[in-house]
């Protein structure tokens, strides 16, 4: 996403690790020709491929994906601190696994210290409701999944940091890219689950995710086109590719969110054109989840229409 300074922080962490043999890729997204000949001179054994066209975060991953020759994928975000011997931890622990294990994840930090994710557990209709409309958070769930000791099995992933067995990423298709922005890391984790696969947690595994920066921060106009593909990613994942399924979750999801943004809408009389910004977003969501556009064409859409400049 042509932040250095992410990037630039993540690759220095990731040659600051350990000594797992491996090779590095970065798939650079609209970089500046500056950022592009800043990133070759400074990581010259770094394979760098270029991504100029609208891609989210499932296209732009499986560039690289396709070319990994690597026996396992470490996956991560450009807004992530490897901390030390993470991954040869998280290697090491397949090793004291079944051969049905796809994914170990480590744990995964906020810049304070505090834990981001610890496991996810399994995400369904009610959860993802229950969430829109803010009554109980996803990483607050208790859950058998979720927040355990050492090394555990989850359920779900998150798609910031997690090493998967190269050969079984394959055949699951790589990232699903009917999504652009979420919930790609859960579709693929539930995939592998119902296929006979397991996913595990290794606490002793650890990263820093910086979270929502890459975007310019949680509060960013971006969230005029997020908000809405990652609610008609939902709505694609919760029915299960089934189109009667996904009307009736559509038709929720729309109404959720037009809730969501009259709250903001009023709580925006008294804190101002942040609470405006989400209302914005949540009414573009409750609009577009009837629309026969992908995400993508969803994605481009609103931003052509609601962040690029007027010219």
């Amino acid at each position: 996403m042509n932040r250095w300074d992410n990037i630039s922080e993540c690759l220095d962490s990731l040659h600051d690790t350990d000594n797992v043999s491996c090779e590095i890729i970065v798939v650079a997204y609209r970089f500046s020709t500056e950022n592009l000949q800043r990133l070759r001179l400074t990581y010259p054994n770094v394979t760098i491929i270029e991504s100029i066209e609208t891609r989210g975060f499932s296209e732009n991953n499986n560039l690289a994906l396709r070319q990994a020759k690597g026996r396992y994928c470490f996956v991560i975000n450009d807004d992530t601190i490897i901390k030390p011997n993470c991954i040869s931890t998280l290697f090491d622990s397949f090793s004291k696994l079944s051969d049905n294990v796809a994914i170990v994840s480590p744990l995964i930090l906020n810049t304070d210290g505090s834990v981001q994710w610890c496991g996810r557990a399994k995400i369904g209709f009610k959860d993802y409701m229950l969430g829109l409309i803010g009554y109980r958070k996803e990483s607050s769930r208790k859950s058998i999944h979720t927040n355990g000791n050492g090394l555990f099995k989850t359920y779900n992933i998150s798609g910031a940091a997690f090493l998967i067995r190269t050969d079984l990423f394959k055949e699951a298709g790589f990232f699903d890219e009917h999504y652009f922005f979420c919930p790609e890391d859960i579709a693929l984790s539930t995939k592998l689950n119902n296929t006979g696969y397991e996913c595990f947690v290794n606490t002793n595994a650890q990263i820093i995710h910086k979270g929502g920066i890459t975007t310019s921060g949680k509060r960013s106009n971006m969230q005029l086109a997020t908000t809405p593909v990652e609610h008609k990613g939902a709505a694609y994942f919760l029915s299960n590719n089934n189109k009667s399924k996904r009307y009736f979750v559509s038709l929720a999801i729309s109404i959720g969110c037009f809730l969501k943004a009259t709250k903001y809408l009023i709580t925006s009389l008294r804190n101002g054109k942040d609470d405006r910004l989400f209302a914005k977003a949540n009414f573009l969501a409750s609009k577009y989840m009837f629309s026969s556009k992908s995400a993508k064409e969803i994605f481009i859409e609103c931003t052509e229409r609601y962040i690029q400049p007027k010219i």
